[in-house]
């Protein structure tokens, strides 16, 4: 059994450290045996439990910022001691983790970029010295391999070189916390504020529990449609149609683009008298946002919630408005939830999303464009329903834990060997 080392030098417990977790769990029935390196940090120590639960082993190193030298003592004594065959770097961001590269020695370091972006000069000077001493570079979406060939041509410009040091691995999900027989309202899991509950408190749940009942059968049919639930294949008159619940999941940032989906959610109230929009998260612009559009009775700011998954299933569609976006793992969870999809164009939404098929893109930015892709799913129900097909199915082949520890493992062999 090879062991692999994980490192991060985070000091917080996201959308990166979840995949972290989720990609040692699938590595372990591939032949790996993989254990965490991390500093103490208090959010991290609150997760402590499901590190536990996760990773083989979890060395604790004592460090208090990013800038510890305490990282680099802790690191190169575990690599001189603990026989690991592979020490593979969890970057957060471009500039982070920077000791593990002067700590490896002659173990093969491996690292995954999980939200590359453009340096200054001299962190970009930094950045070439630790590219320098990495064996293989995994990045998440073909724009983060795009970005790191443009921002070093020297290392990756070459067609040869790039294969050679750089591999696009996707990010995935456990597919059986969403293809397995869903959860009937009868039986969700009880909370302090349930995900229905809330949602009937807001919007028509007789809505809410026919659209779980659809997407219900046809993930319990492998995508096809067999229940009848779904009539009606031609347009409809937007007067004539039910409630249409759309749902962001997204911290409340700037970059986030909020904005832009508020603005075409009420261009689109203007026309439709049936809307429901369902903000998911919390961030620095939630007082402002509030403060704002609060007295708008269709907008409902739920703050963050652990039942992510039944309110996906009970809505229409979730949009991702980002103006800049790493990946998009909440567009998989979507369509693996059978919801549609509506995204911006950028990141690593390029990757998930095939627009007109599988959910729609559209610019950064332009509430016109979000307009124009909700209305399409809300007059056309037999299109929507296609989209939400060939969205699961692409997710089943694409986007799974399985698939995300296989790939990664061919990267271990290919240095290992």
């Amino acid at each position: 059994m090879k062991r692999i080392l994980f490192y991060t030098d985070t000091p917080g417990f996201g959308g990166a450290e979840k995949q972290m977790m989720l990609l040692a769990q699938f590595l372990k029935p591939l032949g790996y045996r993989v254990d965490l390196a991390c500093a103490g940090y208090s959010e991290l120590r609150e997760h402590e439990a499901e590190l536990n639960e996760v990773f083989e082993e979890v060395h604790w190193i004592p460090a208090t910022h990013k800038h510890d030298p305490r990282h680099f003592w802790a690191l190169q004594k575990l690599l001189k001691k603990g026989g690991y065959d592979a020490l593979h770097v969890h970057l957060w961001n471009p500039g982070a983790a920077r000791y593990a590269f002067a700590a490896a020695g002659t173990v093969p370091l491996i690292t995954t970029e999980h939200d590359p972006f453009e340096l200054t000069r001299f962190k970009k000077w930094v950045k070439r010295w630790c590219l320098k001493r990495t064996a293989k570079t995994i990045v998440i979406s073909r724009s983060g391999q795009e970005l790191m060939a443009r921002e070093f041509p020297e290392m990756f410009a070459n067609p040869v070189e790039l294969k050679k040091r750089l591999s696009v691995v996707h990010n995935g999900i456990d597919l059986d916390k969403f293809l397995d027989k869903l959860d009937s309202p009868s039986t969700l899991p009880t909370q302090s504020e349930n995900a229905f509950s809330q949602i009937k408190s807001l919007i028509e749940m007789e809505h809410s529990f026919d659209n779980l009942d659809r997407k219900n059968d046809l993930l319990a049919n492998n995508g096809k449609h067999t229940g009848g639930k779904l009539k009606v294949t031609a347009v409809q008159p937007v007067s004539n149609l039910a409630k249409f619940t759309i749902l962001c999941v997204a911290e409340l940032h700037e970059r986030k683009g909020h904005r832009f989906l508020i603005e075409a959610f009420e261009r689109l109230q203007s026309e439709i008298n049936h809307l429901e929009l369902i903000l998911v998260g919390k961030g620095e612009l939630e007082q402002e946002l509030r403060e704002k559009y609060g007295k708008n009775r269709h907008i409902h700011f739920l703050g963050w919630r652990q039942d992510v998954p039944q309110l996906m299933r009970a809505s229409d569609v979730l949009v991702l408005p980002s103006l800049r976006e790493a990946f998009g793992l909440v567009l998989v969870e979507a369509m693996a939830s059978g919801t549609a999809v509506v995204a911006t164009n950028n990141g690593g939404t390029v990757d998930i999303v095939e627009d007109g098929k599988s959910g729609f893109l559209v610019p950064p930015q332009s509430a016109n464009r979000l307009a124009d892709a909700i209305r399409i799913l809300i007059q056309n129900p037999r299109q929507k329903h296609d989209i939400e097909v060939a969205a699961l199915e692409r997710v089943k082949n694409e986007f799974s834990a399985q698939k995300m520890a296989e790939n990664t493992a061919r990267v271990y062999e290919s240095i290992l060997r």
